[in-house]
């Protein structure tokens, strides 16, 4: 078994990494994004906004729950990042009928078919440029905190794995 981080301030640099692990993993499928059909456009789109949106949601250590400050996000980029965190929210990791306005109807034979509003990935896919300035600047913003963090961790007592 693996030791367990002794203190809150490694759990908070462990956070931050994982955190720029996610940025990169966003980074990435964005990157791809041109090279790919139009399906797997959508998948590396809902990716990516999945990855980026990660550090933003609690995330629980033995020491207390981490997440990034919404003031890491440009003023000019927090309606983008609003709408990153809701499509993350309510259509991407979770199904919120709201977000999908379905509508039941009753057909002979007892059949309930049910319509529901579309996702425009298309929308999405229009502003990529935006989203991976976003992505890199937020990245760049966290990576600051990380590095203070780091210089704060003590270098003897180094665990061995």
């Amino acid at each position: 078994m693996l030791p367990r981080m002794d203190s809150k301030l490694e759990e908070e640099y462990v956070f931050h990494r994982l955190a720029d692990a996610d940025f990169a993993q966003a980074l990435a499928s964005i990157r791809l994004i041109n090279t790919a059909t139009p399906h797997f456009r959508c998948c590396l789109i809902r990716d990516s906004t999945t990855a980026y949106c990660r550090p933003f949601k609690n995330c629980r250590g033995r020491f207390g729950i981490y997440k990034l400050n919404e003031k890491l996000v440009p003023k000019s980029a927090r309606g983008l990042h609003k709408r990153l965190i809701d499509l993350r929210d309510e259509v991407f990791a979770h199904t919120d009928l709201n977000a999908r306005s379905p509508v039941l109807a009753c057909w002979p034979n007892s059949r309930y078919p049910i319509r529901l509003k579309a996702y425009d990935y298309e929308g999405l896919l229009e502003k990529v440029g935006e989203i991976e300035a976003l992505v890199s600047g937020v990245r760049h913003k966290a990576s600051e905190r990380m590095l203070k963090l780091q210089n704060e961790l003590p270098n003897s007592g180094t665990k061995r794995l």
